[in-house]
């Protein structure tokens, strides 16, 4: 247990002269005595306060590395990042208080993303927080430096943690089952838009769970009466001409993979994909305000408080090879009235009763 050190030898020395002394100037410490002074001396180690946030006149520091642009330094923060900063001061740490946050932003240039982890590190950050490329960018980077994630699909398979409820290493965080996940929106996407028949999945070729998540879909399929076809992209620049190949394919609707670059390019995804004329369903509500027809996903105002609170537990000093990765408990279905309109299409009642929130 960490304690203020000072502070426990000075009550140590002056529990030693109230107790013992006397006694001990004769030569021995009175049985009373020792027993008063083990008493006081348990009191001490269970009172005083550990190393954290009210522990240190240094601030603490922490590192912010994202694959995307600066959303974290907008005038506006967003609400995403509000609910990570919450987060850490509901446990005492506060920006411009006693923490000093480290930003580093890829600018969706995941490339750059190793030389951004390593610079973080030589700022002597003392947790590093990140998501998706990002993170696994910064468990690459260092095996003595805690990484909290979000975003990783399955931490276990890309070697990040030895199991889920052991991690066993520097690197722990919240999941967010993005495997379970793709079958649940092809079944929403069907049961929303019934005339669906061919579903185009746009993928990119760097997920690491690329090829079981296409035997995922490819199984659930046919119990839903449609047929599945996968069109990859591994750029930016390839994402419109794979708008032209799914149409060429026959495709009438379109399933979003969960990717980093997708939700950085998901305006353009959006405006595809309502120009094409297929229902989209995506993986981040956000999407669904740029023209995505509906989401199905993990609320992520809960997943970035929650990284906030591993964050602040690692400060208090918690080894993160005993925290258990966690998982996503809140989900947000959200449709988009609007893009329905222009697509042609009603949502059934069902539908819009199983909604958390429908834009108008």
């Amino acid at each position: 247990m960490l304690i203020n050190v000072n502070s426990f030898l000075l009550q140590s020395y002056r529990c030693e002269m109230l107790c013992g002394g006397s006694a001990r100037r004769e030569g021995k410490m009175g049985l009373r005595g020792r027993r008063l002074w083990w008493v006081l001396l348990a009191a001490i180690l269970l009172t005083s306060p550990s190393v954290g946030a009210q522990q240190t006149d240094q601030p603490r520091r922490i590192g912010y590395l994202s694959p995307d642009n600066d959303y974290a330094k907008r005038k506006k923060p967003s609400a995403y990042h509000r609910a990570f900063l919450r987060s850490l001061a509901e446990h005492g740490f506060v920006v411009g208080k006693n923490l000093i946050i480290e930003y580093r932003f890829a600018e969706r240039e995941s490339e750059r993303l190793p030389d951004l982890a390593s610079e973080l590190i030589a700022r002597n950050v003392e947790v590093i927080f990140s998501w998706s490329s990002a993170a696994r960018a910064a468990a690459e980077a260092t095996k003595t430096v805690p990484v909290v994630f979000i975003g990783i699909t399955d931490p276990v398979a890309m070697g990040l943690v030895e199991s889920l409820a052991h991690p066993g290493g520097n690197v722990t965080g919240v999941s967010n089952q993005g495997l379970e996940i793709n079958t649940k929106r092809l079944e929403l996407l069907k049961a929303a838009v019934p005339r669906v028949q061919r579903v185009a999945v746009l993928m990119h070729r760097r997920h690491s769970m690329r090829e079981r998540m296409q035997h995922d879909l490819r199984a659930a399929a046919p119990s839903l009466g449609i047929r599945v076809d996968f069109f990859e992209v591994q750029a930016p620049n390839q994402i419109e001409g794979a708008f032209a190949a799914m149409k060429a394919a026959g495709a009438d609707s379109l399933l979003l993979q969960e990717f980093d670059e997708f939700t950085t390019y998901g305006k353009q995804i959006s405006q595809l994909a309502l120009g094409s004329r297929l229902p989209a369903m995506c993986h981040f509500a956000l999407l669904v305000q740029e023209g995505c027809l509906m989401s199905y996903g993990q609320n992520f105002l809960d997943i970035f408080r929650r990284a906030g609170g591993y964050v602040a537990r690692i400060l208090e000093g918690t080894n993160p090879a005993e925290m258990p990765v966690e998982q996503p408990t809140k989900f947000d279905f959200v449709v988009n009235i609007k893009t329905a309109k222009v697509l042609g299409l009603t949502f059934p009642p069902s539908i819009l009763l199983r909604a958390d929130r429908v834009i108008e």
